[in-house]
């Protein structure tokens, strides 16, 4: 029985760190999109490259957690993913929001200042400080 542990574990072990370099390619395939495309940096491309941050350390969380026998390493894990999950989390009910806000008033644009210096503290500062506490 522990042979089917070992493999089922090792399968999961694998389809993680390939989700995790799957992942990574998409971070820095939409980073050099970002920093390339110039009609990219509207309110809504910064939201989205914001997103992308935020899974970037929740990618990192994952591939870390492959080392638990390391006790700081495993705090590390712990950290970014709980950081990276928030943040994550906030920035796409960001995008939500947004989008609602634009398919309701379909007539009117949507106000470029809803990407603010505010979101970038609400979408990082608040998911760093319960990461901490």
């Amino acid at each position: 029985m522990s042979t089917t542990s070992d493999t089922t574990t090792t399968t999961l072990i694998l389809l993680n760190n390939i989700s995790s370099i799957l992942s990574l390619i998409g971070t820095v395939w939409v980073l050099i999109g970002y920093l390339r495309k110039t009609r990219f940096w509207s309110a809504t491309g910064k939201m989205i490259v914001c997103l992308t941050i935020a899974d970037f350390f929740y990618t990192i969380a994952n591939i870390l957690s492959n080392y638990k026998d390391n006790a700081p390493v495993c705090q590390l894990s712990a950290f970014l993913r709980i950081f990276g999950s928030l943040s994550a989390f906030f920035w796409a009910t960001r995008i939500a929001r947004m989008a609602f806000a634009a398919f309701r008033d379909i007539d009117r644009d949507v106000d470029p200042r809803i990407y603010s210096w505010t979101s970038l503290l609400k979408g990082f500062a608040f998911p760093l400080i319960v990461s901490v506490v």
